[in-house]
């Protein structure tokens, strides 16, 4: 993780300190120094590394808290919105009257702003507002009661050193508040972190957060904090920042990176939809082309030039007046390739067979500062074998490898194993693809690596002529790859009531799957993956008998069981842990489930055991009895299929009533009326077996408990063919 340091007794450990190394003989030089001058005064900052390593971004300042804030107007606003999606109302404010921007004087954007900021921090931000300045028409002038009455307002910006990295968006209101903070708390100094935050100030939002983002990233839901959700949230204070006038950035300042508000630090909240892309995503370097291109439409900081250029590929006039063009092209109209080589290098294999090698490796040293990802894909269900021939990185230091390679075989975007050193790793086999990530950065360099590979066509089934049908999935396990490691001190788990579950109907039995060692304890800094595969046309049912996985202070962060019913979408995962009996049943989407088990070093528990079968219907419903329980919608916490209606009847002794309490509910809310898209109904039946609603239930808010006439309820989920939900967890006392 890297850490600006501010202090200039500190400067000459820049280098070790970003690194995170020992000072050796090619570290020891003193970081170089840039001058920056802004608004007359002469300040020096480090000058930026060439290549910062692209696949292990972790932002250490603006993605620890809520770093945008919006104020009650903009919240109300951005209601609003969310609830004209529903239901195609227009009725809310103009994006004008809740996303002020800063005054235009002649050519130049006028933001005054104070300085409370640390002595030592005061470079790094005079950096970041030049880096503005220079890109774009906004100027930034030190506040003075004479320069407010030719503006026509009392607002600036007033930096200061707070807990953490945050700004409002857009001006504020002096009615609102005065001066506007901007916060630059420890680990923001970083050029492109305070860029952000001046970003969000003068009226930028997160990318992530465009309506279209669903078209260039995933969200992985189920590992993002409870309470954090709100930042992957698809809203829009921003009236220009649709596709017509710049396109959707993964390489945006304003972009979060891969792991922001994670659960599991190991597993990313955000990944890209092209593997390739995860390079680009949470770059604090500086504001991208389209950052600049964005801020100079806004403030229209070319109306004096006429006549206007017509610049071609995606270039647009600036306040010089000239064509600012993209990377890959250049000249007067942007017109011209650049012929830029690319700073990392993308590779795609989809041969049978070949051979890999980092950059140079014939030289005998692969370069500094470079970076290449090479993908090796094949057909779906295709296995792919990585051999190793001859491996010479850079050895480890006491903070791991300086240079690295990564194999990514479970997901070509995340989670693979970083080797380093002299060691050859082991053979590496996986299914459908393999991504791998090779970095090094500006200190040393050794001869690099060597591997090939095979990439074996998935087997073809012959016609079925007349046979009976296999009944039991098919359990492809595959070795540990990447060790979670965590060093949090495990928390005990709670214990919950047993759950009755009804047997699903179908004609095979049910097999057994279990955790390494099971009943004893499994191992630790292990990550095995489960494939159950079944024919085509039919569903896996799975349910887990036991669980006893070592639960962390926030949710599964320490060991975890990962359920996948089969498809990419994250609301069809889970992660599972603590202890527990009979959770469930599961079924997946299509003829494929995957289960992950990961665990870390800290404490090791039993683990897991789960039944699965082969089944043609759905087994969502079922009988419950006893004297208490807990009853799941099937499915939950992933997501209940659509279109579908169960009932789960709750029975108890003759004589006795139920309380039902309601511990969670999420089914799809209707916005027009109650149950217009799905509905949970608590139904029993009268005095002449006619049955009687109780309550007719959708959204996400559970009602206050109630007890039935009877010693019968019915819990009837119904859903149509769109979006859906968790489902329920209700539990069940007779009494």
């Amino acid at each position: 993780m890297k850490r600006a340091f501010a202090t200039s007794v500190l400067l000459t450990c820049l280098v070790a300190g970003i690194l995170g190394k020992p000072l050796t003989k090619e570290s020891e030089k003193e970081r170089p120094m840039r001058k920056v001058e802004f608004n007359g005064q002469v300040v020096y900052v480090p000058v930026q590394e060439k290549l910062a390593d692209p696949f292990s971004s972790r932002i250490t300042g603006d993605e620890q808290k809520t770093d945008m804030i919006l104020n009650e107007e903009q919240k109300e606003y951005i209601r609003q919105e969310k609830e004209e999606h529903k239901d195609g109302r227009t009725k809310r404010k103009a994006v004008r009257d809740v996303l002020k921007r800063w005054t235009k004087v002649g050519g130049d954007v006028i933001v005054p702003f104070t300085m409370d900021s640390p002595t030592d921090d005061i470079p790094y931000i005079y950096e970041a507002m030049d880096h503005w300045s220079t890109k774009t028409c906004v100027k930034f002038e030190t506040y003075s009661s004479d320069r407010s009455s030719t503006l026509g307002h009392n607002q600036r910006l007033r930096f200061h050193k707070a807990d953490g990295c945050w700004s409002y968006v857009g001006r504020q209101p002096t009615y609102e508040m005065q001066p506007q903070p901007i916060s630059i708390g420890s680990g923001c100094l970083q050029l492109g972190t305070i860029a952000h935050e001046i970003g969000h100030a003068m009226g930028f939002q997160h990318e992530q957060s465009r309506p279209d983002r669903d078209d260039y990233v995933e969200v992985f839901w189920t590992n993002i904090e409870t309470d954090q959700q709100h930042n992957f949230d698809k809203e829009s204070l921003q009236d220009v920042m649709a596709s017509e006038v710049v396109k959707y950035d993964l390489t945006s300042v304003m972009h979060y990176g891969a792991y922001g508000f994670a659960i599991n630090e190991n597993i990313p909240t955000l990944v890209t939809k092209r593997p390739f892309d995860m390079q680009y995503i949470g770059q604090r370097s500086g504001l991208s082309f389209y950052d600049v291109k964005l801020a100079n439409y806004i403030y229209n900081c070319n109306f004096t030039c006429d006549p206007l250029l017509d610049c071609a590929n995606e270039g647009f006039v600036d306040k010089t007046c000239t064509c600012q063009c993209p990377p890959a092209w250049t000249g007067a109209l942007c017109n011209e390739n650049s012929n830029v080589p690319e700073t990392i290098t993308e590779i795609t294999r989809t041969e049978p067979s070949g051979e890999i090698t980092s950059p140079d490796y014939e030289s005998g040293q692969y370069p500094i500062n470079s970076a290449s990802m090479i993908y090796m894909v094949g057909e779906p269900g295709a296995t792919i074998t990585l051999t190793f021939d001859a491996f010479d990185i850079a050895d480890p230091g006491s903070h791991g490898c300086w240079d690295y390679v990564q194999v990514n075989s479970d997901d070509p975007r995340y989670g693979g194993e970083k080797y380093c050193g002299n060691q050859i790793p082991a053979p590496i086999v996986a299914k459908d693809n393999i991504m791998i990530w090779f970095y090094s950065n500006g200190v040393n360099t050794d001869k690099g690596f060597r591997a090939h590979f095979t990439i074996d066509r998935p087997l073809t089934e012959a016609p079925v002529v007349t046979t009976k049908a296999p009944t039991t999935p098919v359990v492809t396990t595959e070795a540990p790859t990447t060790p979670v490691v965590t060093t949090n001190a495990p928390t005990e788990a709670p214990t919950t009531p047993v759950v009755t579950t009804k047997a699903p109907t179908s004609e095979a039995p049910l097999s057994t799957l279990t955790s390494p060692n099971y009943p004893n304890a499994y191992n630790a800094r292990e990550k095995k993956v489960y494939r159950l595969t079944t024919d085509v046309g039919k569903k896996i049912y799975l349910k887990i008998d036991e669980m006893e996985i070592q639960e962390g202070r926030n949710r599964c962060n320490y060991d975890a069981l990962i359920v996948n019913l089969g498809g990419t979408d994250e609301v069809l995962k889970t992660r599972l842990c603590g202890t527990r009996t009979n959770v469930g049943p599961f079924e997946s989407l299509s003829n494929k489930m995957k289960l992950i088990f990961i665990t870390d070093g800290s404490e090791e528990r039993r683990g897991f055991k789960v039944s699965y079968k082969s089944i043609t219907e759905s087994t969502c419903g079922g009988t419950f009895g006893g004297e208490s329980g807990i009853v799941e919608s099937l499915n939950y916490p992933i997501h209940y299929p659509n279109q579908i209606v169960c009932d789960y009847v709750i029975q108890v002794d003759p004589g006795k009533v139920i309380r039902l309490t309601f511990n969670d509910l999420d089914v799809e809310y209707g916005p027009n009326y109650l149950c217009q898209y799905d509905c949970l109904k608590v139904i029993q039946l009268n005095q002449n077996d006619q049955e009687e609603t109780l309550l007719s239930l959708d959204g996400t808010s559970p009602p206050l408990p109630i007890v039935s006439r009877t010693n019968q309820l019915t819990l009837r989920l119904s859903s149509d063919a769109y979006v859906g939900g968790k489902g329920f967890q209700v539990s069940y006392l007779a009494i």
